[in-house]
């Protein structure tokens, strides 16, 4: 900003660097006292820079994951399985005689039907049609061992250990930057 006067153009700049010092000048002599700082050791403060550093806690965690993965890949080695249990209701499904065959005297017709069987009355599966008292059950166990896998449960351990080393390494070298 220029002001104009009979005098002439005076500049405001010289005035505005007097304000601006001026409420520095006050700021710094009505703020808050800073305490003195504490005198530490070279081991302290190596301790405290290890202790707030984001890189080496983030560089220590990408570490712990690498090794963690070695593990993983030595646990392709055993065995694995899974287990797979069924129990539902069962349809009702009732054995049919053969037409025109009648049964012999004393003879029920479920049983002359069960005895000679050749059909069922089985249809899809309704919920009118289920009997609570006959249940269906079907129980899987399955078993993995690898025995030879050309190679590459040992190349996928071996690059994992790999990995695991370069991380520790570079690890270590963010540690002393």
């Amino acid at each position: 900003m220029i002001i104009l006067s009979i005098a002439g153009c005076v500049s405001t700049a010289p005035m505005a660097r007097r304000l601006v010092a001026a409420i520095a000048l006050l700021t710094a002599l009505l703020g808050p006292a800073s305490a003195p700082a504490k005198k530490m050791t070279l081991p302290e403060l190596i301790d405290f820079a290890r202790s707030t550093n984001p890189g080496l806690h983030a560089s220590a965690a990408v570490t712990d994951a690498s090794r963690a993965q070695v593990t993983e890949a030595w646990a392709n080695w055993l065995p694995s399985g899974s287990l797979l249990s069924l129990v539902a209701p069962s349809p009702q499904v009732h054995c049919l005689a053969p037409p025109g065959l009648t049964p012999p005297p004393g003879v029920s017709d479920a049983e002359f039907a069960r005895q000679n069987c050749i059909q069922t009355n089985a249809t899809e599966f309704t919920l009118s049609n289920v009997s609570f008292k006959q249940i269906f059950t079907r129980t899987e166990l399955g078993l993995v061992q690898p025995v030879w896998d050309f190679g590459k449960i040992s190349a996928g351990l071996a690059g994992r250990v790999q990995n695991s080393k370069v991380t520790a390494f570079c690890s270590a070298v963010a540690a002393v930057r």
